[in-house]
C-alpha cells in the first residue's frame, strides 16, 4: 500500500508547525515579560524599603542632634560640652554615613533596573539588527545586479557611445 501526500497536505502540516511555533514564541514572550515585570518590581520593593528605613533613621538622627544641641546651649560645665560635642561630631559622621547608604541604594536599585531593561532589550534589538542586515544585503544586492554601477562599464559603454556617433557620421543614410 502506497502512501499518497498531497500538496495540500503538506502546506496543513507546514502552517499548523508556524502556528504552533507563533504560538509558543507568544508564550515565551508573554512569560519572559512577566519575569521581567516581577524581577523589577522586587527591586522597587527593595529599594523603597531600604529608602523607608534610611529615612526614619535619617529623621531620628536629626532629631537627636537638634536635641543634642538644644542641652549643648543649656550646659554651662566645659566637661559636658566637650562631651556632648565629641556625641554631636559622632551623630553628623552616623548622618552623613546614612545619608551616602541612602544614594548608593538609589544607585543600585537604578543599575539592577537598567540590566533588567538592558537584557529584555537585547530579544526586542535581535529583530532590528537582522531587518538592518537583510537591507544592506538587498542594497549590495541592487548594486551589483546594477551594472551602470561599474567604473569598467562606465568606461567601455562612453567607448560605445563615441563609436556610435563617428559610425552614425560616417554612414549615409
Amino acid at each position: 500500500m502506497k502512501l499518497k501526500i498531497y500538496p495540500i497536505s503538506i502546506l496543513i502540516f507546514f502552517l499548523a508547525l508556524w502556528s504552533a511555533q507563533a504560538q509558543t514564541d507568544s508564550m515565551t514572550i508573554s512569560l519572559e515579560q512577566a519575569l521581567k515585570n516581577s524581577l523589577l518590581k522586587s527591586i522597587k520593593l527593595k529599594t523603597d524599603s531600604l529608602d523607608n528605613q534610611l529615612g526614619t533613621k535619617l529623621h531620628d538622627l536629626d532629631q537627636k542632634i537638634q536635641m543634642l544641641d538644644k542641652s549643648l546651649n543649656q550646659t554651662s560645665s566645659e566637661t559636658q560640652k566637650i562631651e556632648k560635642l565629641i556625641e554631636r561630631v559622632k551623630l553628623i559622621e552616623d548622618f552623613q554615613h546614612a545619608e551616602k547608604e541612602a544614594e548608593l541604594n538609589i544607585y543600585q536599585g537604578n543599575y539592577q533596573s537598567a540590566m533588567i531593561n538592558l537584557v529584555s532589550m537585547e530579544r526586542e534589538l535581535r529583530p532590528l539588527i537582522l531587518f538592518g542586515a537583510t537591507r544592506d544585503f538587498f542594497q549590495t544586492l541592487n548594486s551589483v545586479g546594477n551594472p551602470t554601477q561599474y567604473p569598467g562599464f562606465n568606461d567601455w559603454y562612453k567607448g560605445f557611445q563615441s563609436y556610435v556617433k563617428k559610425t552614425r557620421r560616417t554612414v549615409p543614410h
